[in-house]
């Protein structure tokens, strides 16, 4: 009898545990480790990896899927990639397989389709140590000469969210690229760069827009009533810019379907060639023409700058069965490890 209800105890015990609440919900484990990666295949978080460059409150929003987001602080815009394919398309986000790698202070992503055939996807995302910005690298492996990338970039409020954007304090479609958020954008474009107005404190009247849209020499500036927060970006070379509608967001062809309107985006297209790294760099940085060198020059900064950060501390947990580091001379299991 005392067997029975030993065994009884046991099962309930391990029901209980195995169930794992987290208010009244069962919890599931998401992650698993490769490495020193933390890794999670066909996740469905958008935004919870925030990842810093220096010692500012910038930040890049990156999560499962990818898709990303700037935080200045201040909301400074949603980019998006997708692939076009004869006739087809599709946004990166709703590959049928993605691979998201959070690697101390960066994002690796491994992205798989149908319409990609047996090629692949690569993406490394980062934010700069030495100035505000999103810096990212696509790399493609055994793709067909017919695939074409498209980028979208918009949505640039400056609003700031509840406890600055931490992760969890605002719904995750606050980071969205919505039509609603791209009010008040006004782009400036030079063929693979493009500068951004944005932010102002109250909406513009129909006086102050034109002032806007039709400023000497063609250069971005302040309004008479407001002083607008400025944002510039840097696509790859031959990914000439243009302005659609965020209205036309259903899939990556209807972008290209839009003109200008009052909920202007940029977007980009460009076929992809085999093992070609292609750069896009996004935020504070100086106005002067940057070129797709200096992009992988800064690539190449960041990432030496994290690897930096990220090797001051090393963690090496002992195996349970091995002698405790402490010199007790016990098991680690039955000392420290307890």
């Amino acid at each position: 009898m005392r067997k029975i209800l030993l065994i009884i105890s046991l099962l309930i015990g391990k029901s209980i545990f195995s169930q794992q609440l987290w208010h009244d919900k069962e919890r599931t484990l998401r992650y698993h480790p490769e490495g020193n990666d933390i890794v999670i295949e066909n996740g469905d978080k958008r935004f919870n990896r925030a990842l810093y460059g220096g010692n500012t409150a910038f930040r890049a929003e990156a999560g499962d899927l990818p898709e990303f987001a700037l935080y200045m602080p201040g909301m400074g815009g949603n980019l998006k990639f997708g692939i076009i394919v004869n006739g087809k398309s599709k946004w990166l986000i709703d590959a049928k397989y993605i691979k998201a790698s959070y690697r101390a202070g960066s994002m690796l992503y491994e992205i798989k389709d149908e319409l990609l055939g047996n090629g692949q996807i690569f993406l490394h995302v980062l934010a700069t140590y030495n100035e505000e910005a999103l810096i990212l690298k696509i790399q493609s492996k055994n793709i067909s000469s017919n695939v074409e990338l498209v980028a979208v970039f918009g949505g640039a409020t400056g609003k700031k969210f509840s406890r600055d954007g931490d992760i969890g304090a605002d719904p995750e479609s606050s980071f969205y690229l919505k039509p609603e958020y791209c009010t008040d954008n006004f782009y400036k474009i030079d063929k693979n760069s493009f500068s951004l107005l944005y932010g102002f404190s109250k909406p513009l009247s129909d006086d102050e827009r034109y002032e806007v849209q039709h400023l000497p020499g063609g250069k971005i500036n302040d309004t008479t009533s407001d002083k607008a927060k400025k944002i510039r970006g840097v696509f790859p070379g031959g990914m000439n810019i243009a302005i659609s509608s965020a209205n036309s967001l259903q899939n990556p062809l209807s972008v290209f379907d839009s003109s200008a309107s009052s909920f202007p985006v940029i977007a980009s297209r460009k076929k992809l060639q085999q093992d070609e790294e292609l750069f896009f760099l996004i935020g504070k940085q100086d106005p002067d023409e940057v070129l797709q060198a200096d992009i992988k020059k800064k690539f190449d900064a960041a990432e030496s700058e994290r690897k930096k950060l990220a090797e001051r501390i090393k963690i090496s947990t002992p195996a349970r069965n091995a002698p405790c580091p402490c010199g007790s001379g016990k098991q680690y299991k039955r000392c420290c490890g307890k």
